[in-house]
């Protein structure tokens, strides 16, 4: 024989105050899911909107590209940009050459 609690059909194993616990925890439950799903939709949108960025900016990025390719093969020399250290040695140099034909600035009569 299985050791059995012996209740009456008239009584109940789970009081009746429990019945509605259990359909808040269900509502609540409901709730948190809701809210779950609704995040990763949230996640979902932010994403596609990057791609969609990131997608025109790499055709932009093609686009120009394809324009500097197109000059380089039509035989234009590009500009070379003067490295930072030889900027400022010649411009050094520039500001010497003409402080020595001013003569010396610190002087007066």
């Amino acid at each position: 024989m299985i050791n059995e609690p012996i209740v009456s059909k008239s009584e109940s194993a789970v009081p009746a105050s429990a019945e509605p616990l259990d359909a808040s925890v269900e509502t609540g439950t409901r709730a948190a899911l809701r809210e779950a799903i609704q995040k990763v939709m949230d996640e979902i949108e932010h994403h596609e909107r990057e791609a969609k960025r990131h997608l025109q900016q790499a055709q932009e990025l093609r686009k120009e590209l394809r324009e500097s390719v197109a000059f380089l093969q039509a035989g234009g020399q590009p500009a070379k940009p003067a490295k930072p250290a030889e900027t400022a040695e010649a411009s050094a140099k520039t500001k010497a050459r003409d402080g020595a034909k001013k003569g010396p600035a610190g002087k007066r009569k």
